[in-house]
Order: C-alpha cells, then structure tokens, then sequence
C-alpha cells in the first residue's frame, strides 16, 4: 500500500530526529487509514502510541483526539465497555479544555455506545449534554434532530430517571461510565489481550 509506506517512511524519519509533534500526526494518519482498512485492531495499536506521544509533548487535545480515535477502533471491535471507557477519557479531557467540538464529537459516540450497552440513563445524559453543544456550535440541524429524539425519550422515560440526569447530566454519564468499568474490570482500557494467545497487545 503506497499510502502506508508513505506514512511508515515519514515516522522513521521523524524517530529519528526527534520530531515528536510529526510523529504524531503521521501515527494518527496510519490509525486512520487502518481504521478505513478495516483493520481496527492495528488502528488500535497506532492510536495507543498516539496517546502516548502526545502525552510526552503534553499535547491535550492531542491526547483527546487519540482517545477518541482509540474508542472509536474499540466500537468496531465490538468492544463497547472499552470504546466507553475510552470515549469518557476523551469526553473529560475535552471539557477540561473547553474543546466544544471534540466534545460534539464524543458525545456522538457515546451516544451509539450506550445504546449498544442498553444503558438508557447514559443513554440519556449524552443526549442532554450533546443538545446543549450543538447548540453553542451553531448546528441547528443535528441539533433538531437530537430535540426530536429527546422529545421521543422524554415521553418514554421514567420521570424520576429524567429529572436526575437533568439536574447533574455529567454526573449522570460519569455514573454510567463507573458502570462500564466495573463490567470490563480493573485493567487498562488501553491494554488489548489476544483472544487467542492470552498476551498483551500493547
């Protein structure tokens, strides 16, 4: 694949002088273009050491991007309670930095998560949350469709449910989230095992 020896020949380079901030944006560009090629646990690997060097260059929205990015590879692994996990990190990183549009982004994806875990209490928080970022960011139509979806919950839901997540919606995710980590276990959402071999994928 030309695309991927590009990207493999310019992160050697950038290795080799050092240039971190180069490193990153060329493993970001080969996770995503694993992630296009169906190879999510390869994306994985490279969204890991994403985090990583971003990390090192204390780079927040970089380390933001790369937990999405790495929650993302873990959804189409059908890995939902570490996609969660993932995505919660890179959701709190982006409220500490006030990056609304990184928050868009998770909020969205949890979304899609939560439903898949069947959790309708975290379900309902993201969306709470997600209509008041659209909102700030201006895009009236996500943001209709989002009100026409709470409309839909809020006729369904038990009050009681609702009025809790509306008094304190991100303490409600992060109970959600509190849920996910106790159904995946003590280790690191960033540490993948082998299914097949039982060693760490790191």
């Amino acid at each position: 694949d030309p695309a991927r020896k590009a990207y493999e020949h310019a992160l050697d380079l950038y290795q080799q002088i050092d240039n971190r901030l180069g490193e990153a944006n060329t493993l970001q560009g080969l996770g995503l273009l694993a992630l296009r090629e169906q190879d999510a646990a390869g994306a994985f690997r490279r969204f890991a050491s994403l985090l990583d060097v971003s990390r090192a260059i204390d780079d927040r929205l970089g380390q933001q991007a790369a937990l999405g990015y790495a929650a993302r590879a873990a959804a189409a692994l059908a890995e939902t309670d570490r996609a969660l996990l993932l995505a919660g990190a890179s959701l709190a990183l982006g409220w500490e930095v006030d990056d609304r549009f990184g928050q868009s982004i998770n909020l969205e994806l949890l979304l899609g998560l939560f439903q898949q875990a069947d959790d309708d209490f975290g379900f309902v928080a993201c969306l709470v949350l997600y209509r008041v970022v659209l909102g700030q960011l201006g895009d009236e139509q996500r943001q209709a469709e989002m009100d026409h979806l709470w409309q839909q919950r809020e006729a369904q839901a038990p009050a009681e449910m609702l009025a809790a997540v509306v008094a304190d919606p991100r303490a409600a995710i992060q109970h959600a989230l509190a849920d996910a980590r106790q159904r995946f276990g003590d280790g690191d959402p960033l540490v993948r095992e082998w299914r097949d071999t039982g060693t760490a994928e790191e």
